[in-house]
């Protein structure tokens, strides 16, 4: 009998390996990347105690106290709190003095040193014992991180019943701040196509898109990063010129070579033509909003550089040359646009 139960106990240590064992590479997939959602409370839990009176910048010692690290159901990552990719976020100034608490819209972030990092904040009042912390609860500081306009994909950016608590703690702090609310700071976040905010404190959800200038709006995007769109070059491009377009729908580059018999006058060099709106079935690459591009060059040869505001949608950018005209019969002009 003894014989008997050491044979099971051997043969069961030879089977279960097989049958409970996996493979760690049989599922087949690559690793997750980072989750292309976020919650907004948890750019804003960040509280920076001020070191020096009525100063609002922050000496580094070792490590940047601007540098603050966050974590999203295991994706813990780090971001700057004081970065304005699409805005720059108010800050709010804690007082020990409640009545001196006050949310400021820095003028400018100072770029961070080895030796110093934090906002250029010009407050009402005077603050002798004070923290900064966010004055979004966090949703500006995570449109910023995730939702640049040249982001690879969209990215959902939750706000939770954590988040509405953290907007509270501002406006509970005095008269003043009364007036900051969950709908004032949707409605001045600055954002882009690529950061989409939903309300999952209401049924169903709620979901909040950029406008392209005024702030978040309840609403959907049928949007999607796609193609370039389509250029045609203009009368300031000269006679028979060549022109390309690479890229993307957000940001790309044109290259051109100009004709001959440049006109010398403020005539268009090209013009860009986005795809019309997208539909829920049938998401496109074109803008529901007229967006704003920045025209930068960047080629050997000098070229105008410009924001344009885009008339649109359809979505339609033109960079016009300057009054004395771009050289004929010359390679090497070429622009970068990036478009929000």
């Amino acid at each position: 009998m003894r014989r008997n139960f050491a044979s099971i106990v051997v043969l069961l240590a030879l089977v279960l390996p097989a049958v409970f064992v996996r493979p760690v590479h049989s599922q087949g997939f690559n690793p997750a990347q980072a989750p292309p959602w976020v919650f907004a409370d948890n750019f804003g839990r960040w509280v920076l105690p001020g070191q020096v009176p009525n100063t609002y910048t922050f000496q580094v010692s070792g490590f940047s106290p601007c540098q603050i690290t966050k974590l999203n159901f295991g994706d813990s990552a780090t971001f700057y709190a004081f970065a304005a990719t699409d805005g720059l976020a108010p800050v709010f100034i804690r007082d020990t003095n409640a009545a001196n608490s006050e949310v400021v819209t820095p003028g400018t972030y100072l770029a961070p040193t080895a030796e110093s990092c934090g906002p250029a904040l010009a407050p009402v009042n005077n603050h002798t014992t004070f923290w900064l912390q966010s004055g979004t609860g966090g949703l500006q500081e995570a449109i910023n991180s995730v939702g640049s306009a040249t982001a690879q994909y969209p990215t959902v950016i939750y706000l939770t019943p954590e988040w509405y608590k953290l907007v509270s703690q501002i406006s509970s702090q005095n008269s003043t701040l009364a007036a900051i609310t969950p709908a004032t700071i949707k409605a001045a976040a600055k954002g882009s196509v690529t950061a989409i905010v939903t309300d999952i404190t209401t049924a169903p959800p709620t979901q909040y898109v950029w406008t392209g200038s005024g702030g978040y709006v309840s609403g959907t995007q049928y949007w999607v990063l796609g193609a370039h769109p389509t250029i045609a070059a203009g009368a300031g491009a000269g006679t028979s010129p060549t022109i390309a377009v690479t890229g993307n729908s957000v940001t790309g580059t044109v290259t051109l070579t100009t004709g001959s018999a440049v006109p010398a006058a403020a005539d268009p060099i090209f013009t860009l033509t986005w795809p019309s709106p997208g539909t829920a079935s049938a998401p496109t690459s074109g803008w529901q909003y007229a967006p704003s591009c920045t025209f930068t060059s960047t080629g050997t040869a000098p070229g105008v550089t410009t924001n344009s505001a885009v008339i649109g949608p359809p979505s339609v950018a033109t960079l016009t040359s300057p009054a004395a005209g771009l050289a004929s019969s010359t390679a090497g002009y070429a622009w970068t646009y990036l478009c929000k």
